[in-house]
């Protein structure tokens, strides 16, 4: 039979363990929590990232309808002083016969 000094060493080394063991749950539950809370600012982040992303691809699309209409209105411009520079030939030549 064990002594009554074994069983109170025993005891103490079981109440020793037990304590370390609620410090490590107790740890590991506040490792749990911040990392919850990582988490959650994660996904708040990454929403963040895919909203600016739209934004970003929104723009890049507007940008392009732009670039298009003022490609339009440049070709547009240079059709008009093609015709312009030939009014403006015609008219030329017409005024240097008047000066003979």
């Amino acid at each position: 039979h064990s002594s009554s000094a074994e069983n109170n060493n025993n005891n103490n080394n079981l109440r020793l363990r037990m304590q370390h063991l609620q410090r490590s749950v107790t740890r590991v539950r506040a490792d749990n929590e911040q990392l919850a809370r990582d988490k959650t600012a994660s996904e708040r982040t990454l929403l963040q990232i895919q909203n600016a992303s739209d934004q970003l691809h929104s723009t890049h699309e507007l940008l392009q309808l732009d670039f298009a209409s003022l490609q339009q209105e440049l070709s547009a411009q240079k059709n008009q002083y093609f015709w312009l520079t030939e009014d403006y030939n015609e008219l030329k030549r017409k005024y240097d016969k008047l000066q003979v």
